[in-house]
């Protein structure tokens, strides 16, 4: 006992980091990391054997701009909520609801233009896919709100139970969806229709076990609206790069891009668990020791690069593996592996956003991510899908650049 209460005094003296928070919450938030990851497994070993190439890629075109236009659902507000939470006040949990519901018939519109225009012009399959897009709009991530109210309250075990238990349900009525039919309709509507029910059964369900209290933040809803317009563009960013290869490269192309970045982007999710143990006690403490944070980047990054070497050398064996039929895109995932070296930059963005920190949250949404959609229209059509492997890495670059200048 004794030998472990030195080891950990030495790594919290080295990372400068109340250690048994990280523990006690951090645990919860690696396991359902990793149950996710292992779910997330199966989901890509059905499409990846079950789903043509071409089809695969227009599923994740429609789901790509599915995201775009759920922009009016002001995202924003759930992390203003939990910021609002986690100092207590819980009053707006239902309020806000409504709100974001309301604001989401604008998507629900913008898709149903979309989809009478596909209808005009007689792809009838992308027609129906974003009529079933303007339905779930309304209905969808609004309802995903409850996750920020377990955030708020530092509840990360209660967070990763409902978000395995949902995710385990989508991936099994979709892989059991892909054992009877290759439909893109069918598929599509299987994963909103899930998502759809397990969002709403978890909000009314902690809603009602935890019972927020009555007392409401005045600015809950401002603040919302100020980071969902702060995100606009680099929502539209995140996705830009999907839609791009669609349009210049095919449905093909797009698959084996998302396949590319699969193992990055769950790499990723881990080293965002520090992110997410943060926000809480960044939204209750303002003091911030800009030296001192980026001492514990730093540190954390030196720790990172043998997880990158590591990754690096395995990530052909597992192709080969287990996505034998995608094994093109193996050197797109090992280049875009180096975006794991940039993610600790992103806690100084946490405490931005946990302390309203407006100004400097505009200068950040404004330049990031119009430096990355030029690139992208620049590079995808000058070299494909290199073009948006580059531009990931060095959009990782240029945010690090700015999060570090920003005092």
């Amino acid at each position: 006992m004794k030998y472990r209460d030195l080891i950990i005094t030495k790594i919290q003296k080295f990372f400068q980091t109340d250690l048994s928070y990280v523990i006690k919450h951090g645990q919860w938030l690696l396991g359902n990391n990793l149950i996710s990851s292992a779910i997330s497994f199966f989901m890509a070993l059905a499409f990846a054997n079950l789903l043509p190439k071409y089809d695969y890629g227009i599923y994740q075109y429609v789901l790509s701009m599915a995201a775009l236009l759920a922009i009016p659902t002001l995202s924003g507000i759930n992390t203003s909520f939990a910021r609002a939470v986690a100092q207590g006040k819980e009053g707006d949990y239902y309020s806000t609801l409504r709100t974001k519901i309301k604001w989401s018939f604008i998507g629900t519109t913008a898709s149903l233009v979309f989809s009478l225009y596909y209808f005009f012009v007689n792809n009838n399959l992308l027609g129906t896919g974003f009529l079933i897009v303007a339905l779930a709009i309304p209905l969808g991530d609004t309802f995903s709100h409850y996750v920020s109210f377990l955030h708020g309250k530092k509840l990360f075990s209660k967070v990763a139970i409902y978000e395995i238990v949902n995710q385990f349900i989508v991936t099994v009525a979709l892989i059991v969806t892909l054992f009877f039919t290759d439909s893109i309709i069918s598929l599509l509507f299987v994963y909103f229709s899930f998502w759809i029910i397990v969002r709403i059964f978890s909000y009314y369900k902690v809603g009602h076990e935890y019972k927020p209290n009555k007392i409401t933040d005045p600015e809950v809803i401002k603040y919302g609206k100020h980071l969902t317009v702060n995100n606009i563009i680099s929502t539209i960013s995140s996705s830009l790069d999907k839609v791009l290869i669609w349009h210049f490269l095919g449905p093909v192309e797009v698959s084996v891009y998302i396949f590319s970045m699969t193992i990055p982007s769950k790499v990723s999710g881990f080293l965002k668990i520090m992110n997410r143990l943060a926000f809480p006690k960044f939204s209750q403490h303002e003091n911030f020791n800009h030296s001192l944070i980026l001492k514990k980047i730093l540190k954390v990054i030196l720790f990172i690069i043998p997880i990158y070497l590591v990754y690096f050398f395995v990530v052909p064996v597992f192709f080969n593996l287990f996505l034998h039929q995608y094994t093109d895109s193996i050197p797109y995932a090992q280049a875009l592996g180096l975006i794991f070296l940039f993610q600790p930059v992103y806690l100084i963005l946490t405490y931005l956003t946990a302390q309203n920190k407006l100004k400097d949250l505009y200068i950040y949404n404004l330049l990031s991510p119009i430096f990355r959609i030029v690139m992208f229209l620049i590079f995808i059509p000058l070299y494909g899908i290199w073009g948006a492997v580059i531009t990931t890495i060095a959009s990782k670059i240029i945010d690090s650049i700015i999060l570090i200048r920003i005092r």
